[in-house]
């Protein structure tokens, strides 16, 4: 459930935009699926450098090995997407995956071949995972200058079995745990005051980019 307290506010279906119709896309029935668990983690790093992390994953060969294994992350199989009010990150899964000759510990096969990761700003993400029918929301809380409380909301499919949700659960766990990790690191590195400004890459951290001006442009109001 998605409320404003403005009551001049526009429709959610226009702070939406195309994302349903991308959502589709993945082949998920978004009527199929069925609330299954609540979760809420802090981390210890500001909600931005979170954020960012996120949106991209330029990181992920190295960092995210077993989600690399299952999803093909190559700059031309990784489709980054700047919208008017969202952001998109889709990618098609490994065929080794599909075909159960990886080693990730979690094999892909049933109705769902592709991933979205979508970001709703400032700090909302809906996420796709290959594979069972399923969704997973995400909301980033601000807890303080070096503190994120992560809120997420997990959603099966009706008839998806317990031990196929608990295999994805543990995936997608897993790649959770190592990315607290990395901004965990970055808030350390950006508190040290070693590095007084960085650059993105064009094409790769677009989406960062995007996002950058987004807070900016809230922060002038």
């Amino acid at each position: 459930m998605f409320v404003n307290p403005d009551p001049e506010a526009a429709p959610l279906e226009a702070a939406l935009g195309g994302l349903p119709a991308i959502v589709a896309e993945s082949g998920l029935d978004v009527d199929s699926i069925r609330f299954h668990s609540h979760h809420e983690w802090p981390i210890e790093a500001n909600w931005k450098i979170v954020m960012e992390n996120f949106l991209e994953c330029y990181h992920c060969p190295t960092a995210h090995p077993g989600f690399s294994k299952v999803i093909d992350v190559s700059p031309d199989s990784y489709l980054l997407q700047v919208h008017a009010t969202f952001s998109s990150q889709v990618a098609p899964v490994r065929a080794s995956a599909l075909a159960g000759n990886g080693t990730s510990g979690y094999t892909p096969s049933a109705e769902l071949k592709q991933s979205q990761y979508h970001f709703l700003f400032p700090s909302t993400t809906l996420n796709i995972a290959p594979g069972i029918p399923n969704i997973s929301l995400e909301r980033y809380i601000p807890d303080g200058l070096r503190r994120t409380l992560e809120v997420t909301d997990y959603y099966f499919g009706v008839e998806t079995s317990e031990s196929d949700i608990e295999e994805l659960l543990a995936w997608d766990n897993q790649v959770a745990e190592e990315d607290v990790s990395l901004v965990q690191s970055v808030q350390r590195g950006l508190e040290s005051g070693a590095v007084q400004q960085g650059r993105l890459m064009g094409e790769s951290e677009k989406l960062i980019a995007d996002f950058q001006r987004r807070v900016h442009a809230a922060l002038l109001g």
